[in-house]
Formats: C-alpha cells, structure tokens, sequence
C-alpha cells in the first residue's frame, strides 16, 4: 500500500489521543502519524483534564474498546471539555461515547458485528466528503447508537442496513480473512437505501460543533478510505463547523 501523503499543518499542534485499552489503538494512531499528525497518547485511566488542557491540543481523538462509555474512564469528560474549543473525534467506543454524551443512549446492536464488513451508506459530509456511498467498511461492536434517543443536536452521517454483512467474522482487522473483500473491489452499483430507524447508526456529527463520531474502525485494511476520513479529520482548525 503506497503511503498517505501528509496532511498540511497536521503536525501543528498536538492531537491528544485517548486510548480505551483496545488492541486496535496503536493501528489508529498510526494512520494519524502517517498522515503527519503529532499525536500524544494517554491512557483513559492515567491522565486528568487538567492535564490536558495544559498541553493546549489542536485536536482530540478518542479510541475504540471494550465495554460501554461509562467504562472508558476519562472519554466522556474529555469529549465534553473539549468539544466546541477544538476538533473532537471519536471511533467505535469514542462514538459511542459522544452519542451518550450529547444525551442519546447505547444499547445493544442486536446483531455482533465483530470483524465483519458491510456496506456504510453516507450523505458525503464530515469526514466522508468525497468519498463513494456506499463504501465498505470493518466494524467491531455489539453495541450502537439508540437511533430513538439520538439528540436533536446530533445528525446521523452514516448507517448500515440492517444484516447487510459481507463478510464472516474475523479475528483482527489485519488478518486476511477480514480482506475477503478489499476496498479496491467494493462494488459500485449497490443502491442507497433511504435510511429507517431499524437501520444500525454507524456515524454521528453535531449540528454545530466539530464533533463526530464514526461507529465501524477506519483503520482497518478492510475499511475503503480510512486515511481519507483522517485525513478530512486533520484539516479542521476549529472547535466549530467551518461554512
């Protein structure tokens, strides 16, 4: 795979990273660091805002892991301390942190997708600006977004239709069973269905502040545009939507 080219000013700036304890979370932050990033890592239960706030970061990430936000240590604090001053963005749990955040629930996604792929259909803004709906992408997780109690402050940006797997389970995102189908053969004439609240919520944003969250893992091989999403990530300056 031929290595992204940096983000312009990407290195400006520290991007705080806080790690749930996922296995997948120095695969993250290495997309970032290829991208240019400055990136800073800090364990939910080893740091204070305080902390934080004196580094005076351009940027939060907050990472996938096990369990439900209320077990990610310091995610929600930081989520909440930070969004509207600074770009925040959140994957898997990090997601799922912001919904709860922001006043909508997790509960359970029904179906365990654990290293299965699906088609993720989006309306193209955030950070899937000019990338293809649908587009194939990995997702981990057994709990999602409760589209009933989603804020009205928070929009959804993406979803997946309900069992509309493509793939068997896997153990990691590198491993090549989870490669069955590559981004590069993601099929293009599958129609965008009009979204229903049975759907499963694979991505939020707020209306006002630059704060998203993205449910499947963008750093997974399996995953079409990972750097891309990233990337569009990276190029925000401010803690608000930029017109």
């Amino acid at each position: 795979m031929e290595a992204p080219a940096p983000v312009p000013g990407a290195d400006k700036g520290i991007t705080v990273f806080i790690d749930n304890f996922d296995s997948f979370t120095y695969n993250v932050v290495q997309y970032f660091q290829q991208l240019g990033a400055n990136v800073r890592v800090f364990r939910n239960d080893a740091v204070t805002i305080e902390e934080l706030d004196a580094l005076a970061p351009a940027r939060l990430v907050v990472s996938p892991g096990p369990g439900a936000p209320a077990d990610a240590g310091i995610s929600m604090d930081a989520i909440r301390h930070f969004a509207g001053k600074i770009p925040v963005l959140g994957v898997c749990l990090g997601h799922q942190a912001i919904v709860e955040v922001f006043g909508g629930r997790v509960v359970g996604a029904g179906e365990i997708m654990h290293g299965k792929q699906s088609h993720i259909h989006h309306a193209d803004e955030g950070v899937f600006e000019g990338l293809p709906s649908p587009l194939m992408a990995c997702r981990y997780h057994s709990l999602a977004a409760d589209p009933a109690t989603l804020p009205s402050c928070l929009r959804v940006t993406c979803f997946s239709v309900r069992g509309q797997a493509e793939s068997p389970p896997v153990e990691a995102a590198g491993d090549p069973a989870c490669m069955t189908r590559l981004p590069a053969d993601a099929p293009k004439d599958v129609p965008a269905p009009t979204r229903h609240d049975d759907d499963v919520i694979q991505g939020v944003r707020h209306e006002e502040l630059s704060v998203e969250g993205v449910q499947f893992h963008p750093e997974s091989i399996a995953t079409q545009g990972g750097h891309a999403m990233f990337a569009a990530f990276l190029r925000r300056t401010s803690g608000k939507w930029e017109s």
